[in-house]
């Protein structure tokens, strides 16, 4: 056995593990993908590259040298018992992780643990399997880091049209003591005018900037 350690984790694992991960590199990812280089690739951040050329190589040694099938799974069934990944920790659902990361998590230990995708997700994953080159990995993280933006983008304005509506109705509740009619009224404006909603949220941050730092401190550093 062997000691990895990978910022503030440390983890024992079968060197076959750590030693077929490296020799997989070695043997299928060209020098442009190593290290710092994979920051070329405008639009594939160099974690969404790092992820899923693991699964590249990690698949091709496996191809290469069968043996190493059980040493992989040992591996990664210890990184499933000793919570590598920080799991039990987790303030919010899985559900809520960025997807490069659940395709992480599934194609390392997904044979240990539960991860769930949406029917949108499951092309993603499943041509993550399936990358045969270096170019086939960077034409999938920039499909997967396009999607993932386009996803906390919607996500931001529906957080930016909830508060919207509590401010507004907030206030629409506060002016019913003028009469019920001004009520009524207030409402019917206030939720016929969602659809003019731009996007904009800097109005927002004047109603309650705490609501708006909760909602715009997401996960785009990230992405």
């Amino acid at each position: 056995r062997d000691v990895a350690v990978t910022g503030l984790q440390t983890c024992a694992l079968p060197i076959y593990l750590l030693t077929g991960h490296e020799v997989g590199h070695a043997l299928f990812t060209p020098a442009r993908g190593w290290h710092d280089a994979v920051d070329e690739y405008d639009g594939a951040p160099k974690a969404y590259l790092n992820v899923l050329e693991d699964v590249r190589i990690e698949r091709k040694v496996q191809d290469l040298y069968p043996g190493l099938r059980h040493q992989f799974q040992k591996g990664y069934k210890t990184l499933a018992d000793e919570d590598f990944f920080g799991l039990n920790n987790l303030t919010r659902p899985m559900s809520d992780m960025l997807l490069i990361d659940r395709i992480n998590l599934k194609t390392k230990i997904g044979s240990f643990i539960e991860v769930e995708f949406k029917d949108e997700e499951l092309p993603f994953l499943n041509a993550a399997y399936r990358t045969e080159t270096f170019e086939d990995v960077v034409r999938l993280a920039k499909k997967i880091y396009a999607y993932q933006r386009k996803v906390l983008e919607e996500a931001k304005k529906k957080a930016a049209q909830q508060v919207y509506l509590q401010y507004n109705l907030a206030h629409v509740k506060a002016d019913a003591a003028k009469g019920q009619g001004e009520y009524i009224e207030g409402l019917a404006g206030l939720f016929g005018c969602q659809s003019q909603l731009t996007g904009s949220y800097s109005e927002f941050a004047k109603v309650s900037q705490s609501q708006h730092n909760a909602i715009f401190t997401s996960d785009d550093a990230n992405v």
